[in-house]
């Protein structure tokens, strides 16, 4: 049997079963032992959740069976996937708070400027309605601008001076090498 009739599961907590062949796979897809959250790979392929039913059947030729305790469609699982996201990404403000300093390069904070997020320190607080609504990507391109947004206090400080040091270093070498080919010039 060669290796691209074999394939590894992947499972929702992050168990990884297999190799297994596509048939045995198959018959676990069918009989319900898989649920819409675990993966599968072909051997050197890319990892395929089981909601993707296209590509599922593609690969394998069938369609997973959702279970009864599941959402029967793809968007209602992806935008399950992303609210599990979102509250990973939104636990560390807890965690350890700015600090705060009173000098001018803290005073003015992006949120401060773009005003999208005037709760910054809370998880924001999802109904189930807001839950099964919307797409995956726009849940997922929040999340990343929440975290861009909440480290950018923290980095933008260091990288300025990072930055204006490297300016001064760069000005200091310039005006070095004009001096010295003034001096050897006379």
């Amino acid at each position: 049997m060669t290796d691209q009739h074999l394939w590894l599961i992947r499972t929702s907590k992050n168990h990884i079963m297999g190799p297994l062949p596509r048939l045995a796979l198959c018959e676990k897809i069918q009989n319900g032992g898989l649920v819409l959250q675990d993966e599968i790979c072909p051997a050197n392929g890319y990892w395929i959740y089981l909601h993707e039913s296209e590509e599922v059947s593609r690969h394998l030729g069938i369609l997973p069976k959702p279970l009864d305790s599941e959402e029967s469609t793809e968007t209602e699982t992806e935008t399950e996937t992303a609210t599990a996201t979102e509250k990973i990404v939104a636990a560390p403000p807890h965690a350890a708070p700015p600090p705060h300093s009173n000098s001018p390069s803290h005073e003015l904070k992006p949120e401060s400027v773009s005003g999208k997020h005037p709760d910054r320190g809370h998880p924001p607080q999802m109904t189930g309605s807001q839950m099964h609504t919307g797409s995956v990507t726009g849940a997922r391109a929040s999340n990343a601008q929440r975290a861009l947004d909440l480290n950018r206090s923290r980095v933008e400080s260091p990288s300025f001076l990072k930055g204006l040091l490297f300016a001064l270093i760069l000005g200091m070498i310039v005006s070095l090498i004009c001096v010295l080919r003034l001096t050897r010039g006379h």
